[in-house]
């Protein structure tokens, strides 16, 4: 199995969707994978460009002072 990394990603506002009619082969599963990576590591980017982290699955904001909140 490969590993899927992306250095610029983009996100998608749509996503395709499996049909019954579709062949179930590799390519298609990881074109759909691939899509939501990208979307996940986008909104990942845009969470820290604008000072705010994830903390055991909780949103936190960090001030220009150093402060945090959200943080247990």
């Amino acid at each position: 199995m490969k590993t899927y990394k992306t250095d610029n990603p983009q996100f998608s506002d749509t996503l395709k969707e499996l049909e019954t009619t579709d062949p179930a082969h590799a390519d298609l599963f990881n074109e759909i994978n691939r899509e939501l990576y990208e979307n996940t590591v986008y909104l990942k980017e845009k969470i820290s460009d604008l000072q705010f982290s994830i903390s055991n699955g909780i949103l936190c904001v960090t001030y220009d002072d150093g402060t945090e909140e959200g943080v247990d």
